[in-house]
This record gives C-alpha cells, sequence and structure tokens, in this order.
C-alpha cells in the first residue's frame, strides 16, 4: 500500500542575492560579484528587471510569455503531445528549427498552441483537453480497415503501440516482487558529499542495489546505470526531449541472463504459485499481464512446467516461465 502523504511538495525563494561569477566555469573560483539583471543580447524595459527583493523568476516568466510568443507555445504544446502519445507533432522536440523536422500536423500544433495561450499558458487545462479527445482514447488494437487507411499510423487512428521507459520497467518489477520502497525523500548517494565524482586513477563507489523507486537513484554523468544505458536512457550530459527506443540484441541478452531479471522473477513465483498448476499460471497472468490466461496460453505454459528439463527443485520451471513473461513484448509496451 501506498503510504498516505500529508504534505505536498511546493516551491519559493531562498535567500536573495547576487552571485559571484564563476572563474573558468568553476564554482569554488570565484570573481566578483554581479548584479542580477537581464540577458543583454533581448531587448527588456525597465518593468522586465528583478527587483532587489526578489530572485527574477517571475519577471523572466513574464517577459517570455508577455507577447505570446508562438514558438514557446508550440515547443511546449510538442512536448506535452509527447509526453501523452509516445512521439511529438514535431519529431525533433528539442530542434524547431531549420534542420528540425516538420510537424506532421502543423494546424493541429498551431491550434492547440493558441488554445494553450487563450487558457493562461495552463499545462493542467491542455492536458485534460488532450486526455479527454477520441484520438488519446482510441484503441491501440490494429484492423484491416486502420492498416489499409492510415498503415503507419501518421493520422492517429489508432492510439500509438508505447515502449515502457526503463525506470517503470524496473519500478513494476521490484513491486511485483514486493520489494518496492515506497518511502519518500532521504538522500540519493550513502556516502559523504562528492564521493561519488571518479576519474580514471580512482575507484568508482557509485551502487545502483537499492529497493527504492528509480526516481531516487543516482545518475552520475560519467557512470549512468548500466540497466538504465541499455533500455534508452536518456544521456544526462545532453538535452534530449525524446527518448529513442530502439530494440537491440544487448537488451534481450540482458533480460535473459542477468541476475537482477531472474531474482524478480523467483519472487514473483514464490508468492504466486501453489499446488495446482493451472492455478498458479492463472495466478501469474493476472499478476504480470493483469489478465486471464487464454485457453491455448493456459494449456502451453503447462506444457512448459510440466516438462521442463533438468528441473533444479519444483518452482525452477516457474520462474522460468516468469521470466519469459517479464521480457515479453505484452508487458514491455503499452497498448
Amino acid at each position: 500500500m501506498m503510504p498516505q502523504l500529508d504534505y505536498c511538495h511546493g516551491v519559493e525563494d531562498g535567500n536573495v542575492t547576487d552571485l559571484n561569477t564563476f572563474l573558468r566555469g568553476d564554482p569554488d573560483t570565484l570573481g566578483e560579484k554581479q548584479r542580477r539583471g537581464f540577458i543583454s543580447i533581448f531587448p527588456a524595459e525597465k518593468s522586465d528587471l528583478p527587483r532587489d527583493s526578489q530572485s527574477g523568476r517571475l519577471e523572466l516568466a513574464r517577459w517570455i510569455t508577455k507577447n505570446c510568443q508562438s514558438l514557446l507555445a508550440r515547443v511546449m504544446v510538442n512536448r506535452i503531445w509527447l509526453w501523452h502519445f509516445g512521439k511529438g507533432l514535431v519529431s525533433t522536440p528539442d530542434n524547431f528549427g531549420s534542420l528540425g523536422a516538420k510537424p506532421t500536423h502543423p494546424k493541429l500544433l498551431d491550434w492547440l498552441a493558441c488554445f494553450f495561450i487563450e487558457n493562461g499558458w495552463s499545462v493542467k487545462k491542455l492536458n485534460k483537453f488532450i486526455l479527454s479527445s477520441s484520438t488519446w482514447q482510441s484503441s491501440s488494437r490494429i484492423n484491416q480497415e486502420s492498416m489499409k487507411r492510415d498503415p503507419v499510423n501518421i493520422l492517429y487512428s489508432r492510439y500509438p503501440i508505447r515502449a515502457m521507459e526503463v525506470e517503470d520497467i524496473r519500478d513494476t518489477w521490484l513491486s511485483m516482487a514486493g520489494d518496492l520502497n515506497h518511502s519518500i525523500g532521504g538522500k540519493v548517494f550513502e556516502f559523504e558529499n562528492r564521493k561519488h565524482i571518479f576519474t580514471v586513477s580512482s575507484v568508482d563507489q557509485t551502487t545502483y542495489e537499492s529497493s527504492r523507486r528509480s526516481i531516487y537513484l543516482p545518475v552520475v554523468r560519467n557512470h549512468v546505470y548500466d540497466f538504465f544505458k541499455l533500455f534508452d536512457f536518456p544521456d544526462p550530459k545532453i538535452v534530449q526531449g525524446n527518448r529513442k527506443h530502439l530494440p537491440t540484441s544487448q537488451q534481450a541478452l540482458y533480460l535473459m541472463n542477468s541476475p537482477f531479471v531472474q531474482s524478480i522473477s523467483k519472487k514473483i513465483v514464490q508468492k504466486m504459485v501453489n499446488s495446482d498448476v493451472e492455478s498458479s499460471i492463472g495466478n501469474l497472468f493476472l499478476k504480470i499481464y493483469h489478465r486471464e490466461a487464454e485457453q491455448n496460453e493456459l494449456s502451453e505454459s503447462i506444457n512448459y512446467v510440466d516438462h521442463f528439463p533438468n528441473a533444479s527443485d519444483d518452482l525452477h520451471p516457474y520462474v522460468s516461465l516468469v521470466q519469459a513473461m517479464l521480457c515479453s513484448n505484452e508487458f514491455l509496451y503499452i497498448r
């Protein structure tokens, strides 16, 4: 069960102060203190400048949005669309320039941008509008008619099938095994500050052996979690608005041979399997796929368990079956 929350996160300004220049970009080598102002290459009125008692974040936000800049609205709308559908109306969310991709639905993008501006730049209202649309609520099932009219789904005649992000995969596995730690807050690292920084001549002390949710795992730029790197985790050294989900042989090898996946499979089996083979397999389908097993699936699974070669114990066939289910397209893709 998720813990009951008695608070919510918020943002407030810290102590307002002018900052020193970081000489050569080094935060430990400080130069002269610089008065807060505005980017000199952009035009700004006096009202755009931050007051001495304020951080300037509000003034910056007002300057960005005061002229209803269509580019900003289109970029934001495209990102929100990408989050919901797995692909943007512009396939290069980080590049709306001449080298970026052209929008597949330019009129829809412009209309949504106008809707966004007219509704006070409210992300909540835009989310609600998209989620209440028939496009988002459509099925991902493929039929002959839709394949004939829209073979690559450029017209959104069906909901796009999406690959689960690696953080979701890991957290779901841990949750199914009963190992997911739902605690909130705390340290990302268990050792002293800056000890995670290492070079070719020092020892990397970063560890990812944790049952906490993936959002609490450390992201070290020169040592990204190997599991995450295999499944298209964004490069933390660059801005990357879109993950490229490309199935590779390395992913398949990891899923087949990883001790982590095998451990998760064993824990699920220990929780769900009983003395009756048919009942046990039915429980596993409900647990992993959230549906009942079809008759042919049930028959093939029973046959697999009954004729499993060289089983070290009674649970070994089930562990192998569960591992295959956790690595299947039905589990790894959102339909």
